[in-house]
């Protein structure tokens, strides 16, 4: 639960940063048509959420195909250690990245 919590808090993380490289008018992944362009705070909030699932998802993806090469492999003991010190390093990265 805790492992779960720990990504869910990434893709805020990131969601947050995207919302903030939104909001500066710049289009990075063609989202316009997507999204919800009102500028109200339930619009805003519901853009939020939207891309934080959509991150979420991407990271259980990443896992399970993680999860999949690492057992034709035969990792097996290593595919959650090494899932969760990406995770780790890239919340690092990215909250270094919304300080400056």
């Amino acid at each position: 639960m805790g492992n779960l919590l720990f990504v869910i808090n990434l893709s805020f993380t990131l969601a947050y940063l995207f919302m903030i490289i939104r909001n500066e008018e710049t289009d990075l992944f063609n989202v316009s048509n997507i999204l919800n362009e009102e500028e109200t705070v339930l619009g805003l909030f519901l853009n939020f959420i939207a891309i934080a699932i959509l991150i979420f998802i991407a990271l259980i993806i990443k896992y399970l195909s993680l999860a999949i090469l690492s057992n034709l492999y035969r990792f097996d003991n290593v595919t959650n250690v090494h899932f969760f010190k990406i995770m780790q390093a890239s919340s690092i990265f990215f909250l270094l990245v919304l300080f400056f």
